[in-house]
């Protein structure tokens, strides 16, 4: 009888022994991208865990965009974020000639688990696909769904701010521009308007014109132009465009 019952009790602890082990795993570790801000070419990575008793701590994540494996041996065409603390998101720069496409992360992950603290290193590849980068000079090709955005600020000095840029479409297709804001201080037209008759419309307060069935080799030109100034620099005027 005493023997039956050592027997059921030392299979009970080791029963609460594998039990314990188990409640050890740290889960699934995922990587999400969000937010991402054409203006600034930025977005915002978050490395979590979905166990609930699992807290990431920390990641060094390495990661490129040309569907090549990253390494922390800081390779060609890799970025880098060291986090630590209780920080477990970080921005990245999306290369402005990416608007597709697989980008591939190496994180090594800090997490923290019943009073234990761990490491483990994960790989991860996202498919993700943007519409528009910030206009980066004056004359720019606009190609089919790779659209561009821009804004001003009005200036902190007493002088007057003008700026032009030519957007050239390289194939056929309907060029849409939408006012975001300042629609007083920007102009949107074709250099040459013969037989392009622009469609109107406005969509959550914002003002669209598109011009359809666009030639290939077809010059636009934005126009702002401000004269005013302030004491802090606040946004002016912000606009999209993209040939679809």
């Amino acid at each position: 009888m005493k023997r039956n019952i050592f027997s059921i009790l030392f299979t009970s602890l080791l029963l609460i022994g594998f039990m314990a082990s188990c409640n050890m795993q740290p889960g699934n570790f995922t990587l999400s991208i969000k937010n991402y801000d054409p203006f600034t070419d930025t977005a915002r990575v978050v490395v979590a865990n979905d166990n609930s008793n699992c807290q990431v701590r920390g990641a060094e994540c390495y990661w490129t965009f040309d569907g090549s494996e990253p390494n922390d041996m800081q390779s060609k065409n890799t970025n880098v974020e060291t986090l630590g603390g209780a920080d477990e998101e970080f921005d990245i720069n999306i290369p402005s000639d990416f608007y597709s496409g697989k980008i591939k992360f190496l994180c090594k992950i800090t997490y923290s688990m019943m009073g234990k603290k761990d490491t483990v290193t994960k790989k991860f590849s996202k498919s993700y696909t943007v519409d528009y980068h910030k206009a980066p000079y004056s004359d720019l090709t606009l190609a089919k769904n790779k659209g561009y955005v821009k804004n001003y600020y009005i200036p902190t000095s007493n002088i007057s701010i003008t700026d032009t840029i030519t957007y050239t479409t390289s194939e056929n297709g309907n060029v849409v521009f939408t006012c975001l804001l300042g629609d007083g201080q920007l102009s949107f037209y074709p250099v040459v308007s013969e037989n392009m008759n622009p469609v109107e419309t406005t969509e959550n307060g914002n003002q669209i014109t598109t011009y359809e069935n666009v030639p290939s080799g077809t010059e636009f030109k934005v126009h702002y132009e401000n004269g005013t100034w302030g004491t802090t620099s606040v946004k002016d005027a912000e606009y999209k465009i993209i040939l679809k």
